[in-house]
């Protein structure tokens, strides 16, 4: 059994479907419907992929009254009946867990470290060094929610409980690099997946 911990990031694509991750989402879908996975998701996600439905269709404006209520009814009922997605809740020993991701996420690629300055230095210099060697890059970048950390602190309690196999799915790279640092430095971290990053082949050989 494979344990999959979800970013709100990633859950909207089983329902406004993206071509680029479908082929990877629909094989995690099979297994799961196969027995083989379990799906959990952070209580707090609920509303994230809730307004990210909204989005689509109030500011992108690509999804009809009709497909929005229709989108919205199939993730609540499967989140309400525990078809598709475990309701993850937050507890305690998440914000203790949360203490040893708040080192990693303040000295592992910061928009100081990534520039070479430090606390102090002009922001605005800051952010066109960064642009200079990434236009896409940015300060904003370098910095995780305080909801992606208790993300991770979710994913360490999960990994305390069933020992192993315990993955968190991301499309988010600040939140799956931070994971991935903390992974690698033996902390009891969930193993991190990047969505764009994966392929069936690599997923099945897990």
């Amino acid at each position: 059994m494979r344990y999959f911990l979800f970013d709100a990031s990633v859950v909207h694509h089983f329902y406004i479907p993206n071509a680029k991750y479908k082929k990877v989402l629909d094989y995690l879908l099979s297994e799961n419907q196969r027995g083989q996975s379990f799906f959990y998701l952070p209580s707090f996600c609920v509303a994230e992929v809730l307004n990210s439905f909204a989005k689509y269709r109030f500011r992108f404006k690509t999804l009809t009254a009709e497909k929005y209520k229709e989108v919205r009814d199939n993730f609540l009922d499967h989140v309400r009946y525990r078809k598709l997605f475990y309701c993850y809740d937050l507890h305690r020993y998440h914000n203790l867990n949360s203490d040893d991701v708040f080192e990693i996420e303040h000295s592992y690629d910061t928009e100081y470290t990534a520039t070479e300055t430090t606390f102090g230095d002009d922001l605005e210099t800051i952010g066109k060094m960064l642009k200079e060697k990434d236009k896409n890059d940015s300060i904003s970048k370098h910095y995780l929610s305080t909801y992606d950390i208790l993300l991770i602190s979710m994913g360490m309690e999960l990994r305390r409980i069933l020992k192993k196999n315990i993955y968190m799915l991301t499309k988010d790279k600040r939140l799956y690099n931070v994971c991935n640092e903390g992974f690698n430095q033996g902390k009891r971290f969930a193993r991190p997946l990047h969505l764009p990053q994966l392929t069936v082949q690599f997923l099945s050989r897990l």
